[in-house]
């Protein structure tokens, strides 16, 4: 992934969460008042993108060379890793397996009333490589930064966005925004085959989604 996309997608994303957790619920009966305009730039402007973009990169290199090829995922090793980097910082996450090994990550920030939350979703564990096709020094799980992108499987699918998705959360929490709801952040396991990561949460843990 490039990393100008990576900047792309983290403006894109908190732009959409800025004004959706800013937005108050209305009833499911009643047609909602047209929304006045939402200007996100006062929050954007005290979330460092540059900063944030580089740290996108480098996590992502890191979480790159975690290997959740699946089968057979071990995704709890990558679920781990984002789970610390969450905790570092002062937001509880949670690491739940849905089989031996097979760990789904789930944090949440917490807003001010019980609107219905903001999931971002992604996936932990990455389909089957053959070394071979990638260049040299930018293997599979080298992580490696080179020509302006991170190489790595799942880059694209999806541990880049994951990170995306996590650096939201990051910088949301860091610059104290109040949120008119919770946003939850969830990465689950074996998206590539039976989606039993994601199966499992809904069943046995959907009040904490």
């Amino acid at each position: 992934m490039t990393i100008t996309r990576l900047h792309a997608f983290l403006i894109g994303i908190l732009a959409v969460l800025l004004a959706g957790t800013q937005m108050p619920s209305c009833a499911v009966d009643t047609a909602p008042p047209p929304p006045a305009p939402f200007d996100a730039s006062p929050w954007l402007d005290r979330i460092e993108l540059g900063a944030t973009t580089d740290q996108a990169a480098e996590i992502l290199s890191a979480y790159l060379q975690i290997d959740t090829t699946n089968p057979p995922g071990n995704e709890t090793s990558g679920a781990l890793f984002l789970a610390s980097l969450l905790q570092a910082e002062g937001i509880p996450a949670q690491v739940i397996e849905s089989a031996p090994g097979r760990g789904n990550l789930v944090a949440r920030l917490r807003g001010a009333t019980d609107a219905p939350a903001l999931c971002l979703l992604s996936h932990i564990d990455v389909a089957t490589a053959d070394g071979a096709t990638f260049p040299p020094e930018r293997g599979p799980f080298s992580g490696a930064r080179a020509d302006g992108a991170v190489w790595g499987r799942g880059a694209l699918d999806m541990k880049g966005m994951g990170v995306v998705q996590l650096l939201t959360v990051l910088a949301l929490h860091r610059a104290d925004v109040p949120l008119e709801r919770d946003v939850v952040l969830v990465a689950t396991a074996d998206e590539e085959s039976a989606g039993s990561g994601a199966r499992y949460l809904a069943e046995h843990h959907w009040h904490e989604l």
